[in-house]
């Protein structure tokens, strides 16, 4: 018997298995006394089951959402009931956020306040921090933090290599990421290793030829290009 049998046969068993349920959803679904069940409906019996189960609001919101005893509850609505059980898990939070930012136990959060409280609980989430830069920035754990220190944050973080990010700290100036000392174009050929054809990154080194030390040509991650080749690939 697999793992995904094991929860059916406790659900048809006992249908108001609020952890079997769960865990079947983390299966992908399956079938329950000859009725199939998808990811989505098995949080709805869910959270029915159990209204205080947060991971399950929070799984139902990112399953986009559904009908709860009667009422349709939105991906935010989801987000906000899963706070209102349990406000210190940053998933929500930054979910929340990315929604726009809602209310949670009568109390109004914009979405940059939603990312301000993931960070807060989980600082290592360098999405987070990037869409906290997005917003120029804010306050995390009492610390008050502009727009390139939250990219330097995000970049420090594991897999938090991001070129729109190494583009936005370039335009910033650069800055120091995890002990290392970036300049300008140092950020701008970071950015184009992870994407080679970042657009965007291309059109800062022709916008800024000289000031990057531009003369015929101008060596990006070791390869020489002109300014016109720069032009071009910008268009891409």
């Amino acid at each position: 018997m697999c793992i995904r049998d094991s929860y059916e046969l406790c659900l048809s068993e006992n249908p108001k298995h609020a952890k079997a349920w769960y865990n079947l959803a983390l299966q992908g679904g399956g079938a329950v006394a000859g009725e199939t069940y998808s990811k989505r409906r098995c949080y709805q019996h869910l959270v029915q089951i159990d209204p205080g189960h947060a991971r399950g609001w929070f799984s139902l919101g990112l399953e986009g959402g559904g009908e709860v005893y009667g009422n349709t509850y939105s991906p935010k609505e989801c987000f906000e009931a899963a706070l209102s059980v349990d406000p210190s898990r940053a998933g929500p939070w930054e979910a929340l956020g990315i929604a726009g930012g809602g209310e949670v136990s009568s109390k109004r959060y914009t979405d940059k306040q939603c990312y301000e409280r993931a960070l807060s609980i989980r600082p290592q989430s360098a999405d987070g921090w990037f869409r906290l830069a997005a917003r120029g920035g804010g306050i995390v754990k009492r610390t008050q933090y502009d727009q390139q220190q939250c990219l330097v944050q995000g970049l420090a973080q594991p897999g938090g290599g991001r070129a729109e990010a190494w583009s936005d700290l370039g335009e910033a100036g650069g800055a120091v990421v995890a002990g290392r000392e970036y300049t300008e174009k140092d950020c701008i050929e970071a950015a184009l290793s992870l994407d080679p054809e970042y657009a965007r990154a291309w059109g800062a080194v022709y916008a800024r030829w000289s000031e990057l030390g531009g003369a015929d040509t101008i060596a990006v991650n070791g390869d020489p290009y002109t300014r016109k080749q720069c032009l071009e690939l910008a268009k891409c």
